[in-house]
């Protein structure tokens, strides 16, 4: 089961959930996210939104900036 966090109605799987989303212009976790953006941990540029289910990535922009993050971080302790 699961809960719709901007009206609370219950769905029974994540794609119904999914699909009752585009009911609401935007879900709150949207309106925090324009209130206080997200950045990149590498990049400094604003996180993007990724899904009603999944929220926001939380750390990195791409995958692209993560294995770049990861690249450098290890040369750094060598």
């Amino acid at each position: 089961m699961f809960k719709c966090p901007i009206c609370n109605k219950k769905v029974e799987t994540k794609f119904q959930l999914v699909g009752h989303s585009r009911s609401h212009k935007k879900t709150q976790k949207q309106i925090d996210y324009e209130e206080n953006p997200l950045l990149c941990k590498r990049c400094n540029s604003s996180i993007s939104y990724h899904s009603y289910v999944e929220g926001y990535k939380p750390v990195f922009c791409s995958g692209s900036c993560r294995s770049k993050y990861f690249i450098e971080n290890l040369k750094n302790t060598q």
